[in-house]
């Protein structure tokens, strides 16, 4: 048995419903509607997908250009959904805004110093040793910190 996308008709929200009550409240617009099944399989569009992007990262916007925009009840404005990629570049931009950078260069190339370097540095070089005091090194420009 292949699966299907069930959708809102007037956001184009996907959910899964594995009982036979498809009349709900769209948890994406609030609307109650009655969740529609696509007409074509998920595989269908993974196929597509990869066919036409070789990729399986458009699968939901060849869903929504071929089913759900032409859905009489499709209400573009009430659509929050973004595409795939959309939300790709979203996570990635989160992502890289939380990677820590070293202070000096800037690079992204850091490792953490372990414990038993940083006790080796201390017992042979004293407490107020670089490495003693850092927790992080800079693969790049060598600083610690």
């Amino acid at each position: 048995m292949s699966l299907k996308f069930d959708y809102c008709p007037i956001c184009g929200h996907c959910i899964n419903i594995f009982n036979n009550n498809r009349k709900i409240k769209c948890p994406n617009c609030f609307s109650d509607v009655e969740f529609i099944e696509s007409t074509n399989t998920q595989q269908y569009y993974q196929n597509k997908s990869m066919e036409m992007y070789n990729d399986y990262f458009h699968i939901h916007q060849i869903f929504m250009d071929e089913e759900v925009c032409k859905n009489p009840l499709f209400d573009p404005e009430k659509s929050k959904l973004a595409t795939v990629e959309d939300r790709q570049r979203e996570i990635f931009t989160e992502k890289s805004e939380n990677i820590p950078k070293c202070p000096i260069c800037s690079s992204t190339k850091i490792r953490k110093l372990s414990s038993l370097k940083r006790a080796t540095h201390a017992y042979a070089f004293g407490l107020f040793s670089k490495t003693a005091r850092s927790q992080f090194e800079c693969e790049n420009c060598k600083y610690k910190w």
